[in-house]
């Protein structure tokens, strides 16, 4: 499910809408990282959308940090100060406004005058508990809602359109209850009813296109087709259900059909990235590698400083062998989108090329702020350049912290960890 969940729900407008909902669930964090995303996404071709992000991605950081220096509060009244100090740091990484900046800097100063971490490379990269940029979770949690339903429900189709809620209200209890459930994840309920409103609605796109998408999640991909052609049939325009039409078509290698699906949303939407880039990505993973170049030149004539076109284009490059225009691309690509991943990719390419290692690590450490979650991995990359410049203790510290962070499905990293461990204790 990895394509269609990166590409799932193709439409900012939808994409807002998500983080409305986790906005009015108080799930901050959720919504400053699909809001971060989403602003990446739009890039400066929609002013006025891309002002209303901007406007409410600075609001959720707000309150997210006053609720890390809220939680900072209530650990140090527990007598727990050292847990408070960390949430009190947290909170200082988020605020802008300097009267908050001072006001949770008076606070670690009183509860613990030495903490203030350094702003010094190697607090970056050793220090296994610092986690800067935002909340710390690894994984990604369903919403959670105690109560009805069907008030949920409601909360959902209320960030919606006027026109779109009122014809999502008009298909009755049993839509309501499976439209709530999927937004819970409990596929298999929300399936079931679908099922029911089916039957008093045999044909509506609506249900069609939202029993899809649950199918889908639930991995049942041939009848997940099959309910998103039908409503396709009845409204071939809709942006966000031809997304997730040809990304189903895609998940079950039916690419040439996705394409003509993505074929005919360009007709209706001529400048929509979205499917510029998806039906490069479908060309480079069929090996047509000309016809997805096309395909992603024509974002760049949309929206020239879009990032991910510079990413998709670096790995392009890469591809076809070309570091150093996959250099260029993913320069481009930082500038424009500061993506951790990103990042991390040109400082692997800068390593390779045997450029200056001071380059590199300073990538891997702002991939390292913005994406704590995964520091593992830059851990890792940052550990093997220490080591190559002849700082052996400083190198094995790191890569003692990667052994005990390194997921166990990751063999790949395991080894290339193991490799580095036994040479740095031989050298």
């Amino acid at each position: 499910m990895s394509f269609l969940r990166s590409i799932f729900g193709g439409s900012p407008e939808k994409d807002l809408n998500r983080a409305e909902e986790h906005i009015a669930a108080g799930q901050w964090g959720d919504a400053r990282l699909l809001l971060g995303r989403l602003l990446k996404k739009i890039g400066k071709k929609d002013a006025p959308l891309l002002e209303e992000v901007e406007r409410k991605l600075a609001e959720v950081t707000a309150h997210l940090a006053r609720s890390h220096e809220a939680e900072g509060d209530r650990l140090y009244d527990s007598g727990m100060a050292d847990e408070a100090v960390e949430r009190y740091h947290l909170a200082l990484s988020l605020f802008e406004e300097e009267s908050d900046r001072e006001r949770v800097e008076e606070k670690l100063s009183r509860e613990a005058p030495n903490s203030a971490p350094p702003l010094s490379v190697e607090r970056l990269f050793v220090d296994e508990n610092y986690c800067p940029g935002g909340q710390c979770s690894s994984d990604h949690e369903a919403a959670v809602f105690e109560g009805d339903p069907k008030d949920y429900f409601e909360i959902l189709v209320h960030t919606l359109d006027p026109d779109r809620a009122e014809a999502y209200r008009a298909l009755g209890e049993d839509f309501a209850l499976a439209y709530a459930y999927t937004n819970l994840e409990d596929f298999s309920k929300a399936i079931s009813c679908y099922e029911k409103a089916l039957q008093a609605h045999p044909d509506h796109p609506i249900l069609h296109k939202e029993m899809g998408r649950a199918l889908l999640f639930l991995g049942e991909s041939e009848r997940a087709v099959a309910s998103l052609r039908r409503a396709w049939e009845s409204d071939p325009k809709d942006l966000e259900l031809g997304y997730v039409f040809a990304s189903a078509l895609h998940e079950r290698e039916q690419g040439e059909e996705a394409l003509s699906v993505l074929d005919r949303l360009l007709e209706a939407h001529p400048d929509e990235i979205g499917a510029f880039l998806m039906m490069g990505d479908i060309h480079l993973k069929a090996g047509d590698m000309e016809r997805s170049l096309e395909r992603y030149r024509a974002v760049l004539e949309v929206d020239p400083e879009f990032p991910e076109i510079h990413s998709r284009l670096g790995e392009w490059a890469v591809a076809a062998g070309d570091r150093k225009q996959a250099i260029e691309h993913f320069s481009e690509a930082v500038e424009y989108g500061n993506n951790a991943r990103d990042m991390q990719r040109l400082a692997d390419l800068h390593l390779a090329e045997g450029h200056d290692p001071e380059i590199a690590l300073g990538l891997l450490n702002n991939a390292l702020y913005l994406d704590p979650e995964n520091r593992w991995t830059y851990l890792l990359r940052i550990g093997e350049v220490y080591l190559k410049k002849g700082w052996k203790q400083e190198g094995m510290e790191i890569l003692e912290q990667v052994q005990e962070k390194i997921p166990e499905d990751q063999e790949e990293a395991r080894l290339r960890l193991e490799a580095l461990l036994t040479g740095g204790a031989n050298a």
